[in-house]
C-alpha cells in the first residue's frame, strides 16, 4: 500500500503531506513533502523519504536489510522579487540503493547519477559586473563516489569597449572602436570522496575522515580575453584576439629522486603561473542560387560558411617559469619534465609550441518545389535537403611531426519531413606501422592520401529517429490551459499518453563504430521503440523495449495499461523480464491541463 497518509493545507503559503508505504513482509517507508509559494517572491518544495526494506527470510543466508533515504529541495526566486539578484536550489541527495529498491520507474531503476546544486547570482554596475556563487554535489549511485564543488565562485566583467566613442578615420573606427576586453575570475573548491568515507568514528566521537583534507583542492584562475573585428574586401569578417590567463594554487606537487626511488608529495604554499595565446580568424558566407523555369523544382539554394583561423602559443611543457620542473626518473639518470600544477582543478599552462592553421566549412542545402497541394505561398514549398554539414581540420606548423589534425565530418537533416538523421565521423590522415621496440602499432609521418584514402576512420556514429504517426508530432494547443505547463508538455511529449490519437510509435536507431590504430574495431548497434495503442475510448496500452545487436539481448522492457478517469488517472506497469522484474498500480488526481488535452502522464514524471 503506497502513499497512504494525510494532507494538511497549513496556510495560504505552504502545505504539508505526510504519507507512508506498508508491505506485507514488514518493509515500510514514510515521506514528508511540503510545497511553498509566495506570489512574485518565491516558490519551491521540500521532501524527505525514508524506506526500510527486508529482502528474503531471516533464515536465508542472503537475507539483508536496507535503510534508504532521499532529501529533495527546490527553491525558485521570482524574477520580480529582486531584479539584480537571484537564488535557486535543486537538491536531490539520496542513498545509493534508494531508487533501485523503492521506485517503479524505468528511468529511476537504470539511473546511475544524482545531482544537487545551489546558486546565487548578483549584478553590479548596471549589470556590467556579475557575481555567481554556487555549490554542487554529483553522486555516482553505482560506486558511492561523490564529487563536491563547494563553494564555486565566479566574478565576471562583461565585455567593455574603451574606444567605442573614438573619433578619427574610418579605418581606425573599424579596428579600435570594436576593440573590447573582458575579465573573469574563478574560485573553486573540489572534493572527491566516497559518501561512506566522509566521517569516521574514533571511540564515541565522530569526525571528518582524514581523506577529506587530503583530497580537498582549491584554485583560482584569472582570465582576460581581448578581441576586435573588422571587415576586409567588403565581405570577409576578420577577428584578431589574444588571451591571458593566470593560475593561483595553494598546494602543489613535488617530485624528487631519493634513495633510488621517485617520491611524490604535496607541498602547501602559494604558487602562480600564467599562459597566453593569440589568434585570428577569417570567415564569410557564400550563397549559391539556381532557379528553374520549368519542372517540379523551382529553385535550389546552397549556403557555404568557410572559416580560416590561426593560433599561436609558446612552449609551456619544458619551461620552469610556467611551473615545470625536471626530475630524475630511473637509476640510469633519465629525466623528465612535470608540472607542479598537474593536480590543479582549474588547469595549468600546458602544451608544446603551437602555430596552427585551422580550416572549416559549413553547408546548408535547400530546395523549393512547385506544389499543387500547398497554395499558402504561391504554390511553392520549401524542402530542406541538408540542415547542416560541417567539415574541419587543422595543421600545426611548429610540431616536429604528425602536423595535420584529424579530419572531422558531422551533419544532420530531416528526411521526408519525418525521419530525423544525425551523423559524425573522424578520420586520421596518417598511416601506422608496427614498432618492434614497443611491440605495438604506432602512427608514422606518412599520409593515407598515398593509399588513395582521405584517412583511416577512427570513429563514426549515425542515429535515426521518427514517430510513425504524424499526429503525434503536432504541437498541443489550447486556450484553457496553463501556458507554462503546455510548454513543458510540448517539449517532453514522450512522457505523456495522448488519448486523442489512436496510436503512437517512436523508433530510434543508432550505430557507433570505433577503431584505433592499435586495437580491434568495436561496433555498437541498438534499436529502441516506445509507443501506445488505444484499446477503447478510455483504455490504452503502452510499451517500450529495444534490442542491442552487439550484446544480442533486449533492452529493458515495460508494458503499461492506462485508464482515463477524467479527473483521475489510473495506470498499471509491468516489467516482465530482466533483473528488475516488478509491477505497480498508480491512481492519482489529474491536473486540469491534462484533462483539457486528454493526456495522461507516464509514471511519476512531472508529478506535483
Amino acid at each position: 500500500l503506497s502513499n497512504w497518509g494525510y494532507y494538511l493545507p497549513v496556510n495560504s503559503y505552504f502545505d504539508l503531506k505526510l504519507t507512508g508505504d506498508f508491505y506485507f513482509r514488514g518493509s515500510y517507508g514514510f515521506h514528508v513533502v511540503s510545497r511553498y509559494k509566495r506570489r512574485y517572491r518565491y516558490n519551491g518544495q521540500f521532501g524527505f523519504d525514508f524506506n526500510k526494506n527486508f529482502f528474503g527470510e531471516k533464515e536465508d543466508p542472503n537475507y539483508r536489510v536496507s535503510n534508504d533515504y532521499r532529501v529533495r529541495w527546490s527553491y525558485n526566486q521570482d524574477s520580480k522579487a529582486k531584479p539584480n539578484s537571484s537564488f535557486t536550489a535543486s537538491v536531490n541527495f539520496l542513498s545509493r540503493s534508494q531508487l533501485k529498491n523503492n521506485s517503479n520507474e524505468v528511468n529511476d531503476i537504470l539511473s546511475t547519477n544524482a545531482n544537487s546544486s545551489i546558486t546565487y547570482n548578483r549584478s553590479f554596475l548596471n549589470r556590467k559586473l556579475n557575481l555567481s556563487a554556487s555549490g554542487r554535489v554529483d553522486q555516482n549511485l553505482s560506486t558511492g563516489d561523490l564529487n563536491l564543488k563547494l563553494p564555486d565562485m565566479n566574478l565576471n566583467l562583461t565585455r567593455v569597449q574603451p574606444f567605442a566613442k573614438l573619433s578619427g578615420s574610418k579605418s581606425k573606427k573599424k579596428i579600435l572602436r570594436n576593440l573590447g576586453l573582458s575579465y573573469q575570475s574563478v574560485l573553486q573548491n573540489s572534493l572527491a570522496i566516497n559518501q561512506d568515507s566522509i566521517f569516521e568514528k574514533t571511540g564515541d566521537v565522530w569526525k571528518l575522515h582524514e581523506d577529506v583534507n587530503e583530497n580537498l583542492k582549491l584554485g583560482i584562475r584569472h582570465s582576460i580575453p581581448i578581441s576586435t573585428s573588422f571587415k576586409a574586401l567588403k565581405y570577409i569578417n576578420i577577428s584578431p584576439g589574444a588571451s591571458f590567463t593566470d593560475y593561483w594554487y595553494f598546494r602543489t606537487t613535488q617530485k624528487e629522486w631519493i634513495n633510488d626511488t621517485l617520491i611524490e608529495s604535496q607541498v602547501n604554499g602559494f604558487q602562480r603561473a600564467s599562459s597566453f595565446s593569440t589568434n585570428i580568424s577569417l570567415n564569410t558566407t557564400i550563397y549559391g542560387f539556381k532557379q528553374f523555369k520549368k519542372g517540379k523544382i523551382y529553385a535550389i539554394r546552397h549556403v557555404m560558411r568557410p572559416t580560416i583561423s590561426a593560433n599561436w602559443s609558446p612552449e609551456f611543457n619544458e619551461n620552469e617559469k610556467y611551473g615545470y620542473r625536471e626530475v630524475q626518473t630511473d637509476e640510469d639518470g633519465t629525466t623528465s619534465w612535470y608540472s607542479i600544477f598537474e593536480d590543479g582543478i582549474l588547469g595549468r599552462p600546458s602544451g608544446g609550441s603551437n602555430g596552427s592553421l585551422n580550416l572549416g566549412i559549413g553547408n546548408n542545402l535547400e530546395m523549393k518545389v512547385r506544389s499543387a497541394r500547398d497554395t499558402s505561398n504561391g504554390g511553392i514549398k520549401k524542402v530542406k535537403l541538408i540542415d547542416n554539414l560541417n567539415l574541419s581540420t587543422g595543421y600545426n606548423f611548429l610540431a616536429d611531426s604528425l602536423n595535420l589534425n584529424n579530419i572531422s565530418l558531422s551533419g544532420n537533416t530531416t528526411l521526408f519531413e519525418k525521419l530525423r538523421m544525425s551523423f559524425n565521423a573522424s578520420f586520421d590522415p596518417y598511416q601506422f606501422a608496427f614498432d618492434t621496440a614497443l611491440a605495438r602499432n604506432q602512427r608514422i609521418n606518412a599520409f593515407e592520401f598515398g593509399n588513395g584514402k582521405i584517412g583511416r576512420m577512427t570513429s563514426s556514429r549515425i542515429s535515426l529517429s521518427t514517430n510513425l504517426n504524424p499526429q503525434a508530432l503536432k504541437k498541443k494547443t489550447s486556450e484553457n490551459v496553463d501556458e507554462d505547463e503546455l510548454a513543458v508538455i510540448n517539449a517532453y511529449s514522450q512522457y505523456f499518453v495522448d488519448f486523442s490519437i489512436p496510436w503512437s510509435l517512436n523508433l530510434n536507431y543508432s550505430l557507433t563504430y570505433r577503431k584505433s590504430f592499435d586495437e580491434d574495431p568495436t561496433q555498437e548497434q541498438t534499436i529502441t521503440f516506445n509507443g501506445d495503442l488505444k484499446l477503447t475510448e478510455k483504455w490504452k496500452i503502452g510499451f517500450s523495449s529495444g534490442y542491442n545487436f552487439k550484446r544480442k539481448e533486449s533492452t529493458l522492457t515495460k508494458i503499461d495499461f492506462f485508464r482515463d478517469l477524467h479527473c483521475w488517472e489510473f495506470s498499471f506497469g509491468w516489467i516482465p523480464t530482466g533483473t528488475y522484474k516488478r509491477f505497480d498500480f498508480v491512481l492519482r488526481v489529474k491536473s486540469s491541463t491534462l484533462q483539457d488535452l486528454k493526456l495522461t502522464r507516464r509514471g511519476f514524471w512531472y508529478d506535483n
